[in-house]
């Protein structure tokens, strides 16, 4: 494969894992009295967090405070109203065991989304649902098992196309493209090769106005479920979200802020900002205004108590590393113990790297949602 086919694609992860602190090269140029490290580990500690979720005292409480100011950081109101969602089909596609709907989704003035919806072909009745949330790479394609329309070739598969081992399982699944991956990014940034307009110049652009691209992109997913629980197969209960990577991060920011979400998987992600996205080079879509003003990554995890949480995480992730992972996870298991349901929260310690581990993350649904 040449270079300008691959080799030069902007991908976070693949960046994130070049630069990890502890394995810089070291330079005979660098000088140690002017490196930046000290005074932005100084910048965290001195970040107060004020609203660090704790078992003790009036959990649900300091919860719905949390989840207030948390919208606010992710200022939900700036990207478009919440009416009624349009939907377009472009495509449907019988995939032998389930059909694939593609939809052109508008969620705000001038703001219009890709979404695939995967029906079990076998199904009568009503069916949980689940939306899935592909991390980085070429984009929702990378889950369904589709050629990237842009003909960009597919990348280290750590994905596993979760999206149709999902619907395989009898479940309902909305596969957005977030924005930013896929069909959904600014075309005059696009070169010829199909590779930019993505994170990079969407955050530039929304923090220019107020907002982030992680907002926007809890906004899109917030207008998504809009969709998705107007469904007519829809059971009106069981609504659940998975991602990996990038997708974990916006399942984690979704279910922090939606309650609609009644069971979350978050794969190769939770973990705590100073290890994870403040240690190495992270893509741009990581980092919220303000957010350790009021709580560690940690404490968005605990607005997602008490309802059903998985947790995944490889012993070779490199960029959200497993021990931290532990600790996070150990914080998460006294707020779910508080709230009397530790039953609520699993994890999925698996060796390997930064990717879905497997049937586990899959099987957490169909315990959960009695399939």
């Amino acid at each position: 494969m040449q270079r300008g086919a691959f080799g030069r694609r902007v991908d976070g992860l693949r960046r994130a894992a070049l630069f990890a602190i502890g394995r810089r090269k070291e330079n005979r140029f660098m000088n140690e009295l002017f490196n930046l490290r000290p005074y932005l580990d100084g910048q965290y500690e001195a970040a107060p967090r004020a609203m660090a979720l704790s078992p003790d005292g009036d959990l649900p409480s300091a919860q719905v405070k949390l989840r207030q100011a948390f919208s606010e950081v992710l200022n939900l109101r700036l990207y478009g109203p919440r009416g009624a969602v349009a939907a377009t089909v472009l495509e449907n596609a019988d995939c032998g065991g389930y059909t694939r709907t593609k939809l052109a989704l508008t969620i705000a003035p001038s703001l219009t989304v890709p979404l695939y919806i995967l029906r079990p072909a076998a199904s009568a009745g009503k069916l949980p649902a689940v939306l899935a949330l592909n991390g980085h790479g070429r984009g929702v394609c990378d889950i369904l098992g589709i050629d990237d329309v842009f003909g960009r070739p597919e990348g280290r598969d750590y994905q596993k196309q979760f999206a149709v081992e999902l619907v395989k399982r009898g479940m309902l699944v909305a596969a957005p493209e977030i924005i930013g991956f896929g069909e959904s990014r600014i075309y005059d940034h696009i070169n010829g090769e199909g590779y930019g307009g993505d994170c990079s110049p969407l955050a530039g652009q929304t923090l220019l106005t107020g907002g982030s691209i992680g907002g926007l992109r809890v906004y899109e997913m917030q207008r998504v479920l809009d969709y998705v629980v107007s469904l007519p197969e829809f059971d009106g209960k069981n609504l659940g979200c998975i991602g990996i990577s990038g997708g974990g991060t916006v399942t984690t920011n979704l279910a922090a802020v939606d309650l609609r979400v009644t069971a979350a998987v978050v794969s190769g992600y939770a973990n705590f900002y100073k290890t994870s996205i403040c240690a190495v080079s992270h893509c741009i879509d990581n980092y919220l205004p303000s957010i350790l003003r009021y709580a560690e990554m940690p404490d968005l995890l605990g607005l997602i108590a008490p309802r059903p949480l998985m947790i995944s995480s490889g012993s070779e992730d490199r960029i959200f590393p497993v021990a931290a992972t532990r600790r996070a996870v150990e914080k998460l298991s006294a707020l779910y113990a508080a709230l009397g349901c530790p039953e609520n929260l699993e994890t999925d310690y698996f060796e390997g790297g930064h990717m879905i581990s497997g049937p586990v993350l899959f099987d957490f649904f169909t315990k959960r949602f009695g399939l």
